[in-house]
């Protein structure tokens, strides 16, 4: 199998399935899109055509992944619908497709990261999601603008 492509990535992540689906499972938003890459990035070693990413204001951050992720829905393989409070990114059929084949060419020790990223992270609170990243990697909350969740 030739080297996944950094676009391939997010294609295989919105692939995988999660607590709620066996596959292409969506993913609320960018911000945590962004975080399940880093945290599968995290887990996995060093993972050829990945991404990089660097401290911003919601934690790790690749400009990068948003350049991707917009060619992607412009090519219609990744739909954006609204959602609460963000957008919702999902496969389209045709993306479907191109992902399931990428995905099935990983090694199943990526896949099976992949899924497991997808059951802990994708229903996590995303203030929750982003202290786990915060706690576990401080070096990439230097940049951050949050503040915690809003008080009750």
């Amino acid at each position: 199998m030739t080297a996944p492509t950094a676009s391939d990535w997010i294609l295989v992540l919105l692939c995988a399935g999660g607590k709620r689906q066996r596959y292409n499972e969506p993913i609320s938003g960018r911000t945590r899109l962004m975080k399940e890459l880093f945290l599968f990035r995290m887990t996995s070693g060093d993972v050829k055509g990945f991404y990089t990413f660097q401290p911003y204001k919601y934690g790790p951050h690749s400009t990068e992944v948003l350049r991707n992720l917009s060619e992607l829905v412009d090519k219609e393989l990744v739909q954006s619908t609204p959602g609460f409070g963000s957008e919702v990114y999902s496969l389209t059929p045709a993306g479907l497709r191109l992902a399931a084949v990428a995905f099935n060419s990983l090694e199943p020790q990526l896949r099976q990261r992949l899924v497991d990223t997808k059951i802990q992270f994708n229903t996590m609170p995303l203030h929750q999601l982003l202290e786990h990243v915060y706690d576990r990697y401080p070096s990439y909350a230097s940049q951050s603008e949050y503040e915690g969740p809003p008080a009750e």
